[in-house]
This record gives structure tokens, sequence and C-alpha cells, in this order.
């Protein structure tokens, strides 16, 4: 993957919230290359989403079926926009122990019933610093195309999700991991 290291960020179109001190879309240097959406909470912006001239990231929301986040993607893409990307990032269950349940199986699935990229969102899938990177690990040996996670230099500062947050030391030590995760993955 020749582009693989483009770097995609995010701007959530439903809810999305300017930090200060940072770009229009709460990134610095401005507009986000990927465009983000959460399938339950959007549908009524999800025709929007057909239109724009960027890749979409169309994220299953916390109660959402697989079903119901395929069906968002065929809405996108029959407006036009067939630069798409599904993610994973966990639903809501009985478990009190984490903030969401990350949905491993969802991933082969995904990959299985379509074509799309799936990414997976550890930091949103449990929700507990402490956890996000073996979930990412566990994601990307499930096929997972690739993983987002949150990362501030001190997580207890963030604007939001400061308890899901790695700090860079972690962020780097996580990316390396997830490089070995790929290569035996690969080897297999």
């Amino acid at each position: 993957q020749e582009d693989a290291p483009r770097q995609h960020r995010c701007q959530g179109i439903a809810g999305g919230r300017q930090q200060p001190g940072t770009g229009d879309h709460g990134i610095p240097g401005g507009a986000p290359d990927v465009d983000c959406s959460v399938a339950k909470s959007s549908r009524c912006q999800i025709p929007e989403l057909g239109k724009v001239d960027k890749a979409v990231m169309i994220k299953r929301g916390i109660s959402g079926t697989i079903d119901e986040l395929l069906y968002s993607a065929e809405y996108v893409f029959s407006g036009g926009n067939e630069n798409l990307l599904l993610c994973e990032r966990g639903i809501r269950t009985y478990e009190k122990a984490s903030r969401n349940t990350f949905d491993i199986n969802a991933i082969p699935i995904l990959k299985e019933k379509t074509h799309l990229p799936v990414v997976a969102d550890p930091s949103h899938g449990i929700g507990i610093r402490e956890h996000v990177g073996p979930i990412a690990l566990a994601a990307t040996m499930a096929g997972a195309d690739g993983v987002i996670f949150e990362i501030h230099n001190v997580p207890e500062e963030a604007f939001s999700d400061g308890q899901q947050t790695l700090n860079f030391t972690e962020s780097a030590k996580l990316i390396e991991k997830i490089k070995q995760v790929l290569e035996l993955r690969d080897s297999l």
C-alpha cells in the first residue's frame, strides 16, 4: 500500500467541537482529510455525505447492527461518494465493567461482507486507557485495515475522553506493537 503513510484526520460531522488554539476543525493546520459520521445518530446527514469530496468514515453507533452500518454505507455510496471506510467502535451491552463492548466479531464479518476498509476505534470501544492497546492489537489480528485511537500529551487535561486517551509515549509503543502484529498476521 504505497499511499498508506498519508494521515487521515477526523472531524465529527455530528457534534464536532473546535478546540482553542487549533485549526477550523480542532486540527492544527485546517480541514481534515476524512469526514466522520456515526451511523445511528446522523441518518439525516447521511445524504450530505454522499456529496462530499473527501473520504467518509462511517462509525457504527453504540446500538447499531452490522447490517445497519452497511446500509448507511450503501446510502452514502448511492449519493455519489465511493470513498468510504467503516469503523467499529464498540456497542452497548449489559456489561458495566467498560464504557462499551468492542465487537471484535464485527471486523472479519465486515471484511467478508464488503470491499470497504474496516477501521477499529478501541478508545471508544472500551473507554479505559489501560485496555486500549490490547483491544487495538486484537482488532489488528482480526483483520482491521486501520486503527484509530485518541492521544494527548497529558490525557488528564484532554478536552474530552481523557480516561480513554493515550499519552504520546503510550501511543508510540502501541504503534510499534501494531507493526509487530501486522508482521505476524501477514506471515500466517
